[in-house]
C-alpha cells in the first residue's frame, strides 16, 4: 500500500513538473515571438529608415527592442539597421542585452562575437568563439556555423586553425573543405582552393560532377595552369591525376588526358564517360 502511495505521489509530481516546464517554455516562445502590432511597427520602421527618416526609425526601433529584448526578429533588424547606418555603440548595447536575456543555443552568442569582429573588438569576439567552439564541440552543424561567420567577417587565419583542430580530432581530414575551397576561389587564392577540392574529392569520389565544374572555373593563364600541373603531378592519389586528365582534355591535350585516365580511372563508369567526350571531340582515337 505504501509503495503505491509513493508512486501516486511521485507520478503527481512529474506531472506538476512537466506542467511548469511546459509554461515556462510558453513563456519564453510568447516573449521571443512578436505579436501583430509589433509587427506592424517593425514595418513601420523599416519603412522610414527607406524613407530617410533616420531617427524615427531608431527611435521605434529602440522601443521594440526596449519592450521585447527576446525577440530574434526585432533584434536581428534593429542590428541590420544599425550597422548600417555605422550606430557602432548601440548596436553592441543590444547585442551584449540580447547575448545575455536569450537562452537560444549558440545564437545570441554568436551575433555578440559577430559585432565585436564589424568594430574591430577581435580580442573579445574570439574570446567568445573560444567558448562556443569548446561548448558545442560535438555538434557539427553549429561548427560549420561559428566557421561560416568568421568568413564572413574575414578571419580566415582564425577560421584555418580551427578547421585543422576539428580535422583532427574526429579524425575528418575533409571536413569543411568544399566550403573552404569555395572561400579561397572567391578570393583568388587558387593553390589552396585546388588543394581543398582535391580534398574533398578523395573523400567523396561520388561527388566528381560538383567539383569538375568548380575545378573548371579556374582561370586559365600560363602561370595557374603550369600550377595545377605541378601540383596535381606531385599528388600521388588516383582523384588528382583524373583530375589532371580532365584538365588536360579541357586544353585539348587529348592524349596526355587518354594516358592519364587509362592510368588512374577508378570506376568503369567514369572512364565510359570519358569516352564518350573523347567522341564528342572527335578524337575517335582517343576513345
Amino acid at each position: 500500500m505504501m509503495n503505491k502511495t509513493y508512486l501516486i505521489f511521485f507520478t503527481c509530481l512529474s506531472c506538476i513538473l512537466c506542467s511548469q516546464t511546459n509554461i515556462i517554455q510558453n513563456i519564453i516562445k510568447a516573449t521571443q515571438a512578436i505579436n501583430s502590432e509589433e509587427r506592424k511597427k517593425l514595418g513601420k520602421a523599416k519603412a522610414h529608415d527607406r524613407a530617410g527618416l533616420t531617427k524615427e526609425a531608431n527611435l521605434i526601433y529602440s522601443q521594440l527592442f526596449n519592450d521585447n529584448p527576446f525577440s530574434k526578429e526585432v533584434f536581428s533588424s534593429y542590428k541590420i539597421f544599425l550597422k548600417k547606418h555605422k550606430y557602432w555603440d548601440e548596436m553592441i548595447s543590444i547585442s551584449e542585452i540580447y547575448a545575455q536575456n536569450t537562452d537560444d543555443a549558440h545564437n545570441p552568442k554568436l551575433s555578440l562575437a559577430d559585432s565585436y569582429l564589424i568594430v574591430g573588438r577581435d580580442s573579445e569576439a574570439y574570446a567568445l568563439f573560444d567558448e562556443l567552439f569548446k561548448k558545442y564541440d560535438s555538434d557539427i552543424k553549429i561548427l560549420k556555423h561559428l566557421i561560416s561567420k568568421l568568413i564572413y567577417n574575414n578571419k580566415i587565419e582564425y577560421a584555418e586553425q580551427r578547421i585543422q583542430t576539428i580535422r583532427s580530432a574526429y579524425n575528418a581530414p575533409d571536413f569543411y573543405s568544399i566550403d573552404l575551397g569555395m572561400t579561397y576561389f572567391s578570393k583568388m587564392i587558387y593553390e589552396k582552393s585546388l588543394d581543398e577540392y582535391i580534398l574533398y574529392l578523395t573523400h567523396n569520389t561520388n561527388h566528381m560532377d560538383i567539383i569538375r565544374s568548380k575545378l573548371m572555373a579556374f582561370p586559365t593563364n600560363d602561370d595557374l595552369r603550369n600550377m595545377i600541373i605541378q601540383k596535381l603531378k606531385l599528388n600521388s592519389s588516383k582523384i588528382a591525376k583524373i583530375i589532371l586528365a580532365e584538365y588536360h582534355f579541357t586544353w585539348k591535350n587529348y592524349h596526355e588526358a587518354y594516358e592519364l585516365m587509362i592510368e588512374n580511372y577508378i570506376e568503369e563508369k567514369s572512364l565510359y564517360d570519358f569516352s564518350i567526350d573523347m567522341i564528342m571531340a572527335e578524337q575517335f582515337e582517343n576513345a
